[in-house]
C-alpha cells in the first residue's frame, strides 16, 4: 500500500513586533490603545499550546482590533502562558504585537510609539522566518 505525506506550507503574512515590559497584559493593551488611537478589546478564548515534550498545555490572552477602514488586523498576545511560552526561542519577550493583512503601516514608526510608553523597556521586530515555533501564531 502506498503511503502518501501531507506537506502543509503556512502563509506567514504578517509583521511581528516582541515587547518587554513588567506590566499586565490589560495595561499593555490599554497603553497601546491609547497611543496608537486602537480598540484592541480580550477575545473570549485564549489561544491554546500543547507543549509535547512536557505533556502541557499553556493558555495564552489575546487581544484583537480590526480596523473597518483599511481592513488591518492588530493583536497583542501574551508570550509567557499558563506553563510556557508561545514562542520559546524569544523569552525576551513577554508580548507579541502583530499586524496582519496590510503591510502599509510604518513598523518602525510603530515600535517608536510602543517604546516610547512608560510600562515597556523595550520593543523589537521580529524575523518570522527566523522562528522555530511559528505555528504558534497561527490562530
Amino acid at each position: 500500500m502506498t503511503k502518501y505525506q501531507l506537506q502543509v506550507d503556512y502563509d506567514f503574512d504578517f509583521l511581528l513586533i516582541g515587547i518587554s515590559s513588567y506590566a499586565k497584559d490589560y495595561r499593555v493593551c490599554w497603553a497601546i490603545n491609547q497611543a496608537l488611537c486602537f480598540q484592541l478589546a480580550r477575545e473570549d478564548n485564549d489561544i491554546e499550546i500543547i507543549h509535547r515534550a512536557q505533556e502541557t498545555t499553556s493558555l495564552h490572552s489575546v487581544y484583537l482590533y480590526l480596523n473597518e477602514e483599511t481592513h488591518v488586523e492588530y493583536g497583542l498576545i501574551l508570550n509567557k502562558g499558563t506553563t510556557g511560552y508561545l514562542v520559546p526561542e524569544k523569552k525576551q519577550a513577554d508580548y507579541f504585537f502583530m499586524i496582519r493583512n496590510n503591510f502599509e503601516d510604518d513598523i518602525h514608526q510603530i515600535i517608536t510609539i510602543i517604546r516610547g510608553l512608560d510600562i515597556v523597556l523595550t520593543a523589537f521586530e521580529v524575523d518570522i522566518n527566523e522562528l522555530k515555533s511559528k505555528e504558534n501564531l497561527l490562530f
